[in-house]
């Protein structure tokens, strides 16, 4: 059995939206945009030293800063490259995912995509939209009403379609729009099956969600029954991992972080290029291995699901400094539902 490692990878640092809670620095904004010969030759580079090493790819998704600037057919030529190596290594039904700001999956894009794959599957395609559009708008350049209808396109035209909330203070004074937003694409996916997924995280730095609205926030989750949309109670997260998580961001320049808020130059811990993989993945093991928890944490029944959450997302100071900054909401959502007689690992197990 292979070592598997779950990856991003990021071919561009640089972005067509200005986001005000974006994590690329702006010294990476400035780098100079790689052809797609490039990024086929460093993706081929990056996959022979995995397989060399012998390890294979579990996940794989194009994120780092904004992976849609690539043209249609580089895309496509990225879907069969990976396609290759899971062939090569007898894994079956894979496909890649691609994280996106949404405004360049036009009705064009979207066509020549559509032309170029043997499979609408081999492409998932992962919109960020922070509903409603007055929050979206607000963040993301007034992109809310392109990035929307280039999402229904995507449904229409049947590509697997995932959507990612990022949830920022600003929910708190637009919680009806965000009700209804988020009920509508429930419904759809209950109907359709696509999305396929629908998901919120809590904003980190520089846009953190405060500690303050979590008690109301998780209030109005619950009593909309949208438990459902938390990353941190969902399976398959790097959240829940806590100081174990090994999830890996490699870039096209050969740089490796922990994930993409760990995206500049102050976190690269290997480089791809130079360092053989086995080295790159006992590094990786390392970087949280002693992040400080909190000491309560050993002594809750739920720190099996969160491991006191994300490391770099923690509370970091107070007495409160080492838990999950999700722990609140987690308790008091896990307990409501062991309330209602549902004990919170079937939740989990069915919070797909």
């Amino acid at each position: 059995m292979k070592n598997i490692i779950n990856m991003y990878f990021a071919p561009f640092k640089s972005c067509n939206l200005n986001c005000k809670y974006c994590y690329v620095p702006k010294l990476y904004k400035n780098v100079a945009k790689p052809d797609s010969k490039t990024i086929l030759n460093r993706l081929e580079l990056l996959i022979s030293k995995i397989e060399t090493d012998g390890f294979q790819i579990g996940a794989f998704c194009l994120h780092g800063s904004e992976p849609a600037l690539m043209a249609p057919d580089t895309l496509v030529k990225i879907s069969t490259c990976l396609k290759s190596h899971w062939t090569r290594l007898r894994c079956s039904n894979r496909s890649i995912a691609i994280q996106s700001n949404g405004t360049r999956f036009t009705y064009k894009y979207l066509g020549e995509l559509k032309n170029r794959l043997s499979r609408l599957s081999d492409v998932k395609l992962g919109f960020s939209i922070d509903p409603p559009k007055v929050i979206h708008d607000q963040f993301r350049d007034n992109s809310f009403n392109l990035v929307e209808q280039n999402y229904l396109h995507a449904l229409d035209i049947g590509f697997p379609v995932s959507v990612l909330s990022v949830v920022t203070d600003t929910v708190m004074e637009h919680l009806e729009g965000f009700k209804g937003w988020m009920k509508e694409q429930l419904d759809r996916k209950a109907q359709t099956g696509n999305p396929y997924k629908v998901k919120i995280k809590l904003a980190s730095a520089p846009k953190m969600f405060s500690l303050a609205h979590i008690p109301a926030f998780t209030d109005f989750l619950i009593e909309n029954n949208l438990q459902s949309l938390l990353q941190i109670l969902t399976p398959g997260y790097c959240l829940q991992a806590g100081n174990e998580c090994e999830w890996y961001e490699f870039d096209i320049d050969g740089n490796c972080y922990s994930c993409n808020k760990n995206f500049n130059q102050e976190s690269v811990f290997a480089n791809w290029m130079q360092e053989p993989i086995v080295e790159i993945v006992a590094k990786r093991k390392q970087l949280f291995v002693d992040d400080p928890m909190h000491a309560e944490c050993c002594l809750c029944e739920y720190e099996m699901i969160c491991n006191s959450g994300c490391p770099l997302d923690r509370i970091k100071s107070g007495d409160l400094s080492g838990k999950a900054h999700e722990c609140e909401m987690i308790k008091k959502i896990l307990n409501q539902k062991e309330k209602q007689g549902i004990h919170f690992i079937d939740f989990y197990n069915q919070n797909i």
